[in-house]
């Protein structure tokens, strides 16, 4: 079993345009190398936005699945995949998989928003992620 080493809300351009948000998405970090689709590749198409980032969702339901850098290490999953892993009622996250920070808080329109969050604030990506 793989754990995350980040898990948290991103802030940068690419993600909060993705999501249609001032707010980025909330990632869980996983090595890509620990990173499988299961079931349904088939049904995931692909977009590279900015040349640099690589965005994965469903083409039945256009749930996002996951999301990275190229050049990073590791993928971005979105946390909302997780919640059927988790008790039936009230669908939350796993503790696991609860965000530790916020990252790219360079780039955020709402800085103030980021420190109100009471999470840790990168200014770009932790050292964990390879930043």
């Amino acid at each position: 079993e793989t754990k995350p080493f980040f898990v948290g809300f991103c802030h940068c351009h690419p993600c909060r345009r993705a999501n249609n948000s001032s707010y980025g998405p909330h990632l869980v970090a996983l090595p890509k190398s620990a990173f499988k689709i299961t079931a349904g590749e088939e049904l995931l198409a692909e977009y590279n936005s900015f040349g640099t980032m690589h965005r994965r969702w469903c083409t039945k339901c256009g749930t996002g699945v996951y999301q990275g850098p190229s050049e990073a290490h590791f993928y971005g999953v979105f946390a909302s995949n997780f919640d059927a892993l988790a008790s039936k009622n009230p669908h939350p996250i796993p503790a696991i998989f609860q965000p530790t920070g916020n990252i790219n808080v360079e780039n955020s329109p709402l800085p103030s928003l980021c420190l109100a969050t009471g999470l840790d604030c990168f200014k770009d990506f932790p050292s964990v992620t390879g930043g």
